[in-house]
């Protein structure tokens, strides 16, 4: 795979280093395995949401940090209004 391509971190460290952020208080949503291994691999919170092609109770490996129904759940829970699983 081409680092630029998740799972590889490049797009996100190019991100980081444009944007100032740090990484370590930040957070990747999505909707595959490669969307969270990606953000694993670069330290981020990561967020499954039943979007695409798993759904719940079906295994991601990684694990996220978090698995949510959308985005809507999924922001709620950066924001600290809801604690999903």
């Amino acid at each position: 795979n081409a680092p630029c391509r998740k799972p590889g971190t490049a797009m996100i460290e190019a991100a980081a280093k444009d944007l100032n952020l740090d990484l370590s208080r930040s957070w990747i949503v999505g909707d595959r395995a490669t969307d969270i291994a990606c953000g694993k691999a670069a330290g981020l919170g990561t967020i499954l949401v039943y979007t695409g092609s798993l759904k719940p109770g079906e295994a991601c490996d990684p694990e996220p940090d978090h698995r949510c129904s959308g985005l809507r759940e999924a922001a709620d829970v950066i924001l600290g209004v809801k604690d999903a699983t």
